[in-house]
């Protein structure tokens, strides 16, 4: 069950899931979307999901699942149920600039979202509104095709 540790990623081969550097410095885990983590709790997360993809009865292991998502601060039943999930699609994108709902011009504004595949995740980066996106897993920036 070793990890693959890089500057900007971390794999398994026992699991789907994965974290990801973000320009700020910062990981996010796969299985734990929208949260910040430093790469040390990045590591942790990604231990936990290893443990959580094999079934263990091994009372050492559960030992170890309940250390690990103390670390965490998650609810083990939570940590199990997420970690066994497969990976969501995330994407960070850049909207458009335009009139807002308030009248006001409204500036390009960075959200990140996620989707339960990747097929639903390029569907939605075709919107007119998205002017550029980054998707979670290779981080590459690209230009919206409807943004040129």
């Amino acid at each position: 069950m070793p990890l693959t540790i890089t500057d900007d990623k971390i794999i398994s081969n026992c699991t789907e899931h994965y974290a990801t550097v973000r320009s700020n410095g910062m990981w996010r885990v796969s299985w734990l979307p929208g949260i910040d983590y430093d790469r040390n709790a990045a590591i942790t997360a990604m231990t936990l999901a290893e443990c959580a993809s094999e079934p263990h009865t091994f009372p050492e292991t559960r030992e170890l699942i309940d250390a690990l998502t103390a670390e965490l601060g998650v609810c083990v039943s939570d940590a199990i149920l997420l970690a066994c999930a497969p990976p969501l699609a995330g994407v960070r994108f850049t909207s458009m600039g335009g009139i807002g709902r308030d009248g006001m011009i409204a500036t390009l504004t960075t959200h990140e979202i996620w989707f339960d595949t990747p097929e639903a995740r390029e569907e939605f980066t075709k919107c007119d509104f998205v002017a550029s996106y980054t998707n979670m897993e290779d981080g590459e920036l690209c230009t919206s095709e409807t943004s040129t």
